[in-house]
């Protein structure tokens, strides 16, 4: 099956001018919005000719991607996303494990099956609306009436969730030391158990908008990008990934990947210009790019401007999986969200699409200052990225001052491990590091 689905398409009130003059850096502080403080620190130590590159390639970039304006052949148009049946590999099968990983080598991304049963499933279910109730009063997982826009958490264009420290919340510990999320990741990297770090990850929601008067909560669909530039980190570096709490599919959205796009992924970084200064390692891919021209409408077609000598990318496709599966991606791999494509069938008294989002990488790739901040990030709430052996900010802690102090608290009376140790603190110290 395949389903036409669009990149974003401004209206008319927010489009500019194709003669729109290159916008300062300053001024695209506030659209940049995977930088962070990344952003400003670095705007400070440019000098006058690398400023003038970034505003010429971030310009460009803004102009493609955010306010839709092409250039040359492609422009915004949609693409063809295909929704096959996706081979699933059993965490439980050793040979499949085998295959799981020569496939995502090979394509980019995998799907590990049986890593949740039903009642650890039901476990982070609750654990969900744990978390989520304790940080609004107001909301309850029996009323579906509170789950409007108003105290729900996170950002309601793509579902993902950083704040309140939902990096440390139980139910992504509960993710993060169940043995068979290890055990893909051992596998992913060839280490044992005990020599791998987690990364500080949130969660990503969607919310029920079948239901009736709820049309506004469906979510948008996220622009193509890799996270890792090849600039900096040119080879097999990381793999990004996350637990599906509920089946996913056409009916529900959620993760698309360009396949074999990780061959690429060279070409891609150096197109990208600039602009990695700034965003760090999340790298937009335009619509006018050679490699999503080449597989545009479902077809991939030939392009000069593509290293005939790289496995050619497949059509994009939606990576539909059951509930209680692993899904794993390069994080060379183009990819992106998107909302549902087919009218919704599951309950609407339920949400529609729960994952936490898990990453683990060899402990001995990161350093003592690296495990000096992962340990304070621990103690103080704070959500960081997907990349366990580094430190990048995802969300600066925002609980209120008391309750990071009653954090620290918990943590040294737990013996500094976490602030709510009570289940496996030595294997959360661990992953920790």
């Amino acid at each position: 099956m395949k389903v036409s689905v669009a990149q974003h398409q401004p209206t008319a009130a927010h489009r500019r001018p194709l003669s729109r003059p290159n916008v300062s850096l300053w001024d695209l502080a506030g659209l940049a919005l995977h930088a962070g403080p990344l952003f400003m620190r670095q705007c400070l130590t440019f000098d006058e000719a690398t400023k003038k590159q970034c505003e010429t390639d971030i310009s460009r970039c803004v102009r493609r991607v955010f306010w839709g304006e092409g250039e040359g052949e492609g422009g915004n148009g949609p693409l063809q996303l295909e929704c096959p049946a996706i081979k699933r590999f059993s965490v439980l099968d050793e040979r499949q494990m085998g295959e799981a990983m020569g496939y995502l080598r090979q394509e980019g991304y995998c799907v590990i099956g049986d890593v949740m049963d039903a009642a650890m499933l039901e476990r982070c279910r609750e654990g969900v609306w744990d978390w989520l109730e304790s940080t609004n009063q107001n909301l309850t997982r029996h009323d579906p009436s509170t789950w409007d826009d108003i105290g729900w958490l996170g950002d309601l264009a793509t579902g993902a969730i950083h704040s309140m420290a939902v990096g440390h919340s139980e139910v992504m510990w509960a993710v993060r030391t169940h043995h068979l999320t290890q055990k893909a990741f051992q596998s992913v990297w060839g280490v044992e158990g005990g020599e791998l770090l987690t990364s500080f990850d949130g969660l990503g929601l969607y919310r029920p908008w079948h239901r009736e008067g709820a049309g506004h909560w469906k979510t948008k669909g996220g622009w193509w990008h890799i996270d890792q530039d090849a600039r900096k980190k040119p080879g097999f570096e990381c793999v990004q990934g996350f637990v599906s709490l509920y089946a996913s599919d056409a009916t529900t959205g959620g993760l698309c990947v360009i396949p074999r796009s990780h061959n690429h992924h060279r070409h891609l970084s150096q197109r990208a210009g600039a602009i990695g200064l700034l965003t760090g390692d999340f790298l937009p891919i335009p619509p006018s790019d050679p490699l999503i021209r080449s597989v545009a409408n479902g077809n991939p077609s030939s392009s000069s401007l593509l290293d005939d000598s790289l496995p050619r990318p497949l059509p994009p496709r939606l990576v539909s999986c059951q509930a209680g599966d692993l899904v794993l991606w390069d994080s060379r791999t183009v990819h992106c969200n998107t909302p549902a494509l087919k009218e919704p069938t599951s309950p609407t008294d339920r949400l529609l699409r729960a994952v936490a989002y898990v990453c683990m990488t060899a402990k001995s790739r990161a350093t003592p200052q690296v495990l000096a901040q992962r340990r304070r990030a621990v103690a103080e709430g704070t959500t960081l990225t997907h990349w366990p052996h580094e430190y990048h900010v995802a969300a600066i802690s925002d609980l209120p001052q008391h309750q990071r102090f009653m954090r620290k608290r918990r943590k040294a009376a737990a013996g500094g491990v976490t602030q709510d140790a009570v289940e496996r603190p030595e294997e959360r110290a661990s992953l920790i590091g």
